[in-house]
């Protein structure tokens, strides 16, 4: 379930949040990184949806099946796909354009982005409404409960996997401290690999 995945990492950022501080209050530089992390993880659902249109417009213009697309099929594609482009745009200036100027100033381009997230998490409450009634009954918040719990669950066996090098079932600050030095430097590891 999408939803639990959802829940799973923000679960999983929230507990390597709280290892990784000193129980430090939230301050203002706290504040404006989470803003930017929000503005960042909206940037990232704009790209990847846009990476998938692409993809999927690419495998529409390989007419030929060959997986790739030769010059002529790029050619006789283009037109279709920017007219295509045109018309969503236009349809958005339609429904977003409140004053008639026939484009989008920063309050309406805010009102649309609002828009697009309330249809994303929208997607969050279908994965928990299986009769898209967009009513949570009892049965179908008992449903997410248990399946949370049992993504928890796993989380929990993982985490203790990493960190619970003594095995006594609980994660002290020492094991805290090692298991997170291990993390990063595996991440400065990783980081070096990709930058060859």
């Amino acid at each position: 379930m999408r939803v639990v995945s959802a829940v799973l990492i923000a679960a999983s950022m929230l507990v390597l949040s709280l290892f990784a501080q000193d129980d430090a209050k939230p301050n203002r530089a706290a504040k404006t990184q989470a803003k930017e992390n929000r503005r960042a993880d909206r940037q990232n659902d704009a790209q990847l949806a846009e990476t998938n249109l692409r993809q999927t417009a690419i495998r529409e213009w390989d007419t030929d099946r060959n997986l790739l697309v030769d010059d002529a099929e790029l050619e006789a594609a283009m037109p279709r796909f920017l007219a295509q482009t045109r018309d969503l745009a236009a349809a958005l200036v339609r429904r977003f354009d409140r004053n008639g100027d026939g484009r989008l100033d920063a309050r309406e381009r805010q009102d649309l982005e609002e828009t697009r997230e309330l249809l994303r998490r929208s997607s969050e409450v279908e994965e928990m409404d299986p009769n898209r009634d967009y009513t949570i009954s009892s049965d179908e918040e008992q449903a997410v409960k248990n399946s949370i719990r049992e993504q928890v669950s796993k989380w929990n066996q993982r985490t203790l996997s990493v960190f619970d090098t003594n095995f006594d079932g609980a994660v002290s600050a020492e094991e805290r401290r090692e298991g997170l030095e291990r993390i990063r430097a595996g991440a400065r590891n990783w980081r070096r690999q990709d930058d060859r």
